[in-house]
């Protein structure tokens, strides 16, 4: 557990779900996430290493009904710390013709719902991130920057939500956030939201600046 916590506070883009957090969550909505691991061998390079295995993050289980029913990518990862609002300072790598590295300095993602006729149509999903470039050829044009980074996640995002649409598993909590944002319109929402899922509409936003610019190789 402790070097796949470290391998994540040092990529600063996942997190580590406690016992406490995934039996509220499979209580609350009937499905959870648990981080999956890989296998690695430890660096041979390492005195006293020799063939010791050290485990690294892969991503999540997605658990519902007592068992696995689907994994989410390492890459799709991100996504489920900016909808629970646990993503903290973490590097994204782009393709822009050469290779361009980015920090994510902040994110805020709000989920809301959407209520017609005192009943829950569609869930809006709106993220903010703001990123600065700290290794690159040059640098690219700022409004290419953003383009790229808001591409690459609606992409993680839309996977996500995707993922929890079709199987009807509530694993990141929405039910719960929509809960306390309408506490009297949807008593109740947090325990059935799963089912609910795959009928409703998911609206997704992502808007993107970069703020700074720093450590290029020219």
């Amino acid at each position: 557990i402790k070097s796949i916590e470290r391998s994540l506070d040092d990529s600063g883009d996942g997190i580590v779900f406690s016992a406490a957090e995934i039996s509220k969550s499979l209580s609350e909505s009937g499905a959870a996430l648990v981080c999956a691991v890989e296998s690695r061998r430890a660096d041979e390079a390492l005195e006293g290493a020799g063939n010791a295995l050290t485990a690294l993050p892969a991503g999540f289980s997605v658990i519902k009904d007592g068992r696995e029913i689907a994994r989410i990518s390492a890459d799709d990862a991100p996504a489920v710390s900016l909808i629970t609002g646990k993503a903290g300072p973490s590097r994204i790598a782009l393709d822009m013709g050469s290779p361009v590295t980015l920090q994510l300095d902040s994110a805020d993602t709000k989920v809301s719902p959407v209520i017609e006729n005192g009943r829950l149509t569609g869930i809006g999903v709106d993220a903010k991130l703001s990123a600065s470039l700290i290794e690159g050829e040059g640098e690219p044009p700022q409004d290419e920057l953003r383009a790229a980074l808001k591409a690459e996640y609606e992409k993680k995002l839309g996977s996500v939500l995707g993922l929890s649409q079709t199987l009807a598993a509530d694993f990141l909590g929405l039910g719960a956030m929509l809960e306390r944002k309408e506490p009297l319109a949807l008593r109740g929402v947090g325990e059935k939201l799963g089912e609910l899922l795959p009928e409703l509409d998911i609206t997704l936003t992502v808007s993107a600046e970069i703020t700074r610019s720093t450590e290029l190789s020219i």
